[in-house]
């Protein structure tokens, strides 16, 4: 988009939009707006309307409503972010077309996760059990000074549910009728007094897939997750508070959803029709079911603990996590059983954060702290090719060989932010962050038998090799805060953020000398730098019954750390990349009963250098609508039904543009009938009920021998209806 049509259309929308809601501020100041919505964005309790930055925030009665059973499915319903898994479990986690591609582990996210306020550095806890949350906040931009580390193009925070000073609980269960499979969920608070209480939660579900498998006759892939949490509160008096949690999941996936694609017919008729239908024809002898495998333990405790000092509140925040990780991949996609990934890995961390936090209600404020983060991960995967293809001197893609890598990473950082109210309707933030990151590795390869061309000249062995990363950095945000009115607020802001480089361990390594940049033939990777400049609008109109949020970005990274996978190695390099969009969301209340919301993003993103092409990941537009219902038939029982359309245009998913998902829209409904007391509630969630089909994730298949037009495609989740049931005491 020419970029001056692109600014003037922006700014014709916010002057449009301030002209209007100027109109419809007519809103009574200090009176409370049920519509309000709390978060903890900037680690201290605030309504949306007072964070300078978009944030999405997705509740309780939203996630149930919807039958979200994991990170993944909430993620979809937040306009501007898409969530992907690649055939290992790469994360292609994107908000407003930027993320960290899918494949290399070493690497943490550039859109951080944070369970209770303790940060997860690791993609892999993404896919950990998912219950009893209160809700989940999506952080949209450059979050660096108060976030911090991994947080330069946004960030997911998790709320769970703590104990209150009641007894009280849950047990909600149900089946899927689609595909077959149940599910239980069930939490209680045991306050032993006001002062000390405990919070138990549990889940455990095992599901069928929407893809069915000629070969082996299931649907996959199959997910089987079990979630153990114990919270204990402790208030001691005089302030003091402190929070204790622990959490267990072992989460299971059988199979995968990937299946072949040729939009040429040439795929020869045993591997399959060619179609993007949820059928496939698959095997492979070293997982379960004749089909790929993965499993993940983990295990995550938090320590939050908030004690009073003056006027002020010192929080220190705790956390520990781990897993465990054995996975078997199919990689061939067909029933070749030819090439196959195996992969074991260990992890843990610990993380420490100590801050102090002011008032919020004088002239100044502020929050300062430290952090300091360490881990220690080992890897070793497993590549067995076996697809014969001669090329003189020797047989080429047949061979195996072991990639294994170590690393430790160690991080301190030092920050303060700050607020300075000129006057009630205008603030200034600004905030600095240092950070100090070091990470120390090996990484080897070994040669499989037998010894061929493929794994010993395209992938050389070399000896375990010492490789060190030191990197420091100052980060911020800045941002300025007007209110229009009561009710309405404009705010522009600017923010640094960075992701710390170092050695991907899935590099080719060509030169057998993994200290080398990874365009030199090594796996050395930069920091990547992001700047996002953001300007928005948010606020109510029309008496409290439209809230509203509008806003125009532009995210510039340099040193962007893409990966993609050529069908016979995993490409990792450092790029230049730009998103620039606007997006816009509003709940209103409509009377009757009825309610009406909706979200749309529209985010171009691009890489701009060294060569001109899309990002992975990142369709231009992304929006829902949705309208919901509640009507009491009766004193005792009221009716409920909401009913979404979401919508997501066409992406990309590797460098070179075949491999692309068609524009996906999907029809979510609901049904379902609830106690006026809150008491009971039963209902029926379809999801995508008209099997709107498109690719979820597109690559090549890693078999040379197959025609170039031919893709592994993983189509989008295919219809699922969950009948659901709960009881509250």
């Amino acid at each position: 988009m020419n970029q001056g049509r692109f600014g003037r259309w922006v700014l014709a929308a916010l002057l449009s939009t301030t002209s209007a809601t100027a109109a419809w501020a007519q809103d009574t100041a200090g009176e409370a707006n049920p519509d309000d919505i709390v978060v903890t964005a900037q680690k201290r309790q605030q309504s949306t309307k007072d964070v300078p930055a978009t944030v999405a925030v997705l509740g309780e009665e939203q996630l149930a409503r919807a039958g979200v059973k994991d990170l993944f499915q909430a993620a979809v319903l937040v306009p501007g972010t898409t969530f992907s898994r690649a055939p290992d479990d790469g994360l292609q986690l994107t908000i407003r077309g930027l993320g960290t591609p899918a494949r290399t582990q070493s690497f943490d996210q550039s859109v951080a996760l944070f369970l209770d306020g303790a940060f997860l550095g690791k993609g892999r806890l993404y896919s950990s059990a998912f219950f009893d949350v209160e809700r989940i906040e999506v952080i949209k931009g450059t979050q660096s000074t108060l976030l911090g580390k991994n947080t330069s193009l946004g960030a997911i925070s998790i709320v769970t549910k703590k104990p209150g000073t009641t007894t009280e609980g849950y047990v909600s269960g149900g089946a899927e009728l689609e595909y077959g499979g149940a599910f239980v969920e069930a939490a209680a608070t045991l306050p032993v007094s006001e002062q000390f209480r405990f919070r138990f939660a549990g889940k455990y579900s095992d599901t069928r897939g929407w893809v069915h498998n000629e070969r082996t006759g299931g649907n996959y892939p199959k997910d089987r997750d079990i979630g153990l949490r114990g919270t204990a509160v402790l208030e001691p008096g005089g302030g003091v508070d402190a929070t204790l949690s622990y959490q267990y999941s072992d989460t299971r996936r059988i199979g995968n959803g990937y299946q072949f694609v040729d939009p040429q017919g040439l795929l020869p008729a045993s591997l399959g029709e060619g179609v993007l239908d949820g059928t496939k024809t698959s095997f492979m002898s070293q997982g379960r079911e004749g089909q790929s495998v993965h499993e993940i333990k983990s295990h995550i405790g938090n320590l939050t603990i908030n004690v009073p000092l003056g006027d002020n509140t010192v929080t220190s925040v705790t956390s520990y996590a781990k897993y465990d990780l054995s996975f078997a991949d199919d990689f061939d996609f067909g029933g070749k059983n030819a090439t196959y990934f195996l992969r074991g890995e260990d992890y843990n961390q610990f993380t420490q954060e100590l801050r102090i936090t002011s008032p919020s209600d004088g002239r100044f404020s502020y929050i300062a702290g430290l952090f300091y983060f360490n881990s220690d991960w080992n890897s070793a995967e497993t590549q067995i090719y076996d697809t014969p293809l001669a090329i003189p001197p020797g047989t080429i893609f047949q061979g195996g060989f072991r990639n294994d890598f170590t690393q430790k990473t160690e991080t301190i950082s030092g920050f303060l932010s700050t607020t300075y109210k000129f006057a009630d309707t205008v603030r200034l933030n600004a905030g600095i962050r240092y950070t100090d990151e070091t990470k120390d590795a090996t990484y080897g390869r070994v040669a499989i038998a037998p010894i061929t061309f493929w794994n010993q000249v395209v992938n050389p062995p070399f000896a375990k090799t010492p490789l060190k990363f030191q990197d420091d950095f100052v980060n911020g945000n800045v941002s300025l805060q007007v209110d229009l009115s009561p009710a309405v607020t404009l705010y522009g802001g600017y923010g640094r953020g960075s992701k710390t480089g170092g050695f991907a361990e899935s590099a080719q390594v060509l030169l057998g000398n993994p200290a080398l940049p990874s365009d030199a033939g090594g796996s050395a990777v930069l920091t990547e730098n992001a700047d996002s400049f953001e300007l928005g609008l948010k606020g109510s109109a029309l008496d409290r019954a439209l809230n509203f949020e509008l806003a125009a970005f532009v995210t510039k990274v340099g040193n962007f750390q893409d990966t993609t996978f050529t069908g016979s190695s995993f490409d990792t390099a450092n790029v230049k990349v730009r998103s620039a969009g606007v997006e816009a969301n509003f709940r209103a209340r409509l009377g009757g009963g009825f309610r009406l919301e909706g979200a749309v993003t529209y985010a171009d993103a691009k890489i701009t250098a060294p060569t001109p092409r899309p990002v992975a990941g990142a369709p231009r537009w992304t929006g829902n609508a949705g309208i919901l219902y509640d009507h009491d038939i009766s004193s005792d029982v009221a009716l409920f039904a909401n009913a979404y359309v979401r919508h997501r245009s066409t992406m990309y998913h590797q460098r070179v543009l075949s491999f692309r998902s068609e524009p996906w829209t999907p029809v979510d409904l609901t049904i379902g009938l609830r106690d006026t007391q809150d008491r009971w509630e039963v209902r029926l969630a379809g999801r995508n009920v008209f099997n709107a089909i498109s690719a979820d994730f597109s690559g090549p298949p890693a078999d040379p021998t197959l025609a170039p037009s031919i893709r592994a495609d993983a189509p989008s989740p295919l219809r699922t209806v969950r009948l659901e049931g709960t009881i509250r005491f």
